[in-house]
């Protein structure tokens, strides 16, 4: 996996768990043509809706992440305090990450006014959480 300076098809982000026994370390979203689509989509709707000022955040069902364990310092690539880049992949390269050991399922994209946003999945027999940090989703589709 490298980091690129040009925007790709996959997206590496830090991820975590709330998990005492089951980590996480990234997660990688998937960024076809359908994604893109989908969250100019889900932004849209955003700026129409009237709501307060309180008003936090809109959930979306969403499977566009998976979540991963870091083996061989794939996190790392990541350098300092940079959250999220775009990466290339080689050829089976994604095959060849460790996933969580719970099985994930019910995937959550919980995005905000501003155009940022994060993702959430649970574990199907466990409920626990595993999340990425925050995206701004709007900036990525604006560069793509």
């Amino acid at each position: 996996m490298k980091l690129s300076t040009e925007p790709t098809k996959h997206i590496l982000i830090r991820a975590c768990s709330q998990s005492e026994w089951d980590s996480c370390d990234f997660a990688l979203i998937t960024c076809e043509d359908h994604w893109k689509e989908g969250i100019k989509e889900k932004l849209e709707t955003i700026k129409t809706f009237k709501a307060p000022d309180s008003f936090i955040s809109f959930k979306f069902y969403d499977n566009s992440v998976e979540f991963y364990q870091s083996e061989d310092d794939e996190a790392e690539i990541l350098s300092g305090e940079k959250e999220w880049d775009f990466v290339t992949l080689k050829e089976g390269e994604k095959e060849s990450f460790k996933s969580p050991e719970s099985r994930l399922e019910t995937g959550l994209l919980i995005l905000y006014k501003d155009g940022t946003g994060f993702y959430k999945t649970y574990g199907k027999y466990t409920n626990e959480e595993f999340y990425t940090t925050i995206l701004p989703l709007k900036t990525i589709l604006e560069s793509m």
